[in-house]
């Protein structure tokens, strides 16, 4: 898969501003883990992207670039929320690359409880 990756970015708002404009570099990557969140600690997650952060200091051995080039990456999700960020280090303990994949602007939670299963 391809996406665009913007460097060194605050939050997910601005990176989703960046990348509606076409900015970033866009480079092949391959989800080596996801991480799934509760809410409140994905809300947190996704408004402070550029500082020092645990679950990218827990997953570096899982960001790598292969023999072909291609990014591994950690997708951090949450069930309730309508996007989930690819996240790419360089060796620091920051997400130095991040992108957002959205699923069509709906929520994961729904899909999943049981008055709709049923």
């Amino acid at each position: 898969m391809k996406a665009k990756f913007i460097e060194n970015v605050a939050n997910a708002r601005i990176l989703r501003n960046k990348l509606d404009f076409g900015e970033g570099i866009e480079h092949e990557y391959f989800i080596q883990r996801a991480v799934l969140l509760k809410h409140e600690h994905f809300i947190n997650f996704r408004e402070h992207l550029s500082g020092e952060n645990a679950i990218v200091q827990n997953h570096l051995n899982d960001m790598f670039i292969d023999d072909n080039g291609v990014w591994h990456v950690i997708l951090v999700c949450c069930v309730q929320a309508d996007i989930m960020l690819v996240i790419f280090n360089d060796g620091t303990n920051t997400a130095k690359y991040v992108s957002i994949k959205t699923n069509g602007g709906e929520r994961v939670e729904p899909k999943f409880t049981p008055c709709n299963r049923y």
